[in-house]
């Protein structure tokens, strides 16, 4: 067996389909000449996956912003905010791969699931995140950093345009459409109707975790 999947291995053919998968797990569009690069690390280095990732990390390909933004799939979105938050709620993550339908080991064919975008910007992805943010609603504040809820800040027109870009980036790592920042605004000015400092950040970031963005 093991000699089986050493030959496997060695195939250009098991290159060229590993290499497609991983670079279109990291981005949306990817080149032939990221491609050319990515299974010729492969093949020398007879898959080292690290050497693939820092490859990656390293291309013109990954900064250029004329690419589209990725979307996370079900399982990365529970686990990429948790490891921000500090928190650790493995089952919540499981629940929220359930029920989207996209659970890690669930995929009938070893091809595994689809890395498109459209994969993953259908309505009940979108309503699970938003059961999955307010299931742990308590939990998200440490998303947002602290002096950024002083009630003052909240209540001051131009103070609060500067809170509405720092808590998008610190929970979203992007910035908002116009819709969305319409839609904060709104509950950013319900937050600053809250005396507890907590509940304020607790309800700005998981209102940003619920957002399509």
């Amino acid at each position: 067996i093991i000699q089986l999947q050493e030959m496997l291995a060695s195939r250009p053919e098991t290159a060229a389909f590993i290499c497609d998968k991983l670079a279109k797990h990291y981005l949306v569009q990817t080149t032939a000449e990221l491609q050319e690069r990515l299974q010729t690390q492969f093949l020398e280095s007879r898959g080292d996956f690290s050497r693939l990732i820092d490859t990656i990390a390293r291309s013109d390909e990954l900064m250029l912003r004329s690419i589209e933004p990725k979307f996370l799939q079900p399982v990365e979105f529970g686990i990429a905010h948790q490891r921000t938050a500090g928190v650790s709620h493995p089952w919540s993550v499981i629940n929220l791969g359930d029920r989207a339908g996209r659970n890690l080991f669930d995929r009938a064919s070893p091809d595994g699931y689809p890395d498109n975008n459209a994969e993953y910007a259908g309505s009940n992805f979108q309503l699970q995140k938003w059961r999955y943010a307010k299931e742990l609603e308590g939990h998200w504040g440490n998303l947002v950093f602290w002096p950024w809820c002083d009630l003052e800040r909240l209540n001051d027109p131009t103070q609060r345009v500067e809170v509405e870009n720092l808590v998008s980036m610190s929970v979203l790592r992007c910035s908002l459409s116009e819709k969305s920042r319409t839609a904060l605004k709104r509950v950013m000015e319900q937050a600053s109707t809250i005396k507890d400092h907590n509940k304020r950040r607790q309800l700005l970031a998981t209102f940003v975790l619920m957002l399509p963005e």
